[in-house]
């Protein structure tokens, strides 16, 4: 499955704008160069692998830890 997705992603660059049309990027200034270079990557990042969302739900302390415990934690985390 690993292949075939970076096969996509290959396909897909040696179709962008970066590969397929290097003669009409010669007469653009850096400044054009870098957004086209900036839009083409995060297009195809975008598309092969998208922003995943996820919640972390802080859990439980463990029971043992007590105010004492509590106490002694905080007092290691200003040092």
């Amino acid at each position: 499955m690993e292949e075939a997705i970076l096969s996509a992603f290959e396909s897909d660059l040696c179709k962008s704008r970066l590969v397929a049309g290097l003669d009409q990027l010669s007469d653009l200034s850096a400044d054009e160069l870098v957004d086209i270079y900036d839009n083409e990557l995060t297009a195809l990042i975008d598309k092969h692998c998208p922003v995943v969302k996820v919640r972390c739900r802080k859990g439980r302390l463990a029971p043992w830890l007590d105010a004492e415990c509590h106490m002694s934690r905080r007092k290691s985390r200003m040092i």
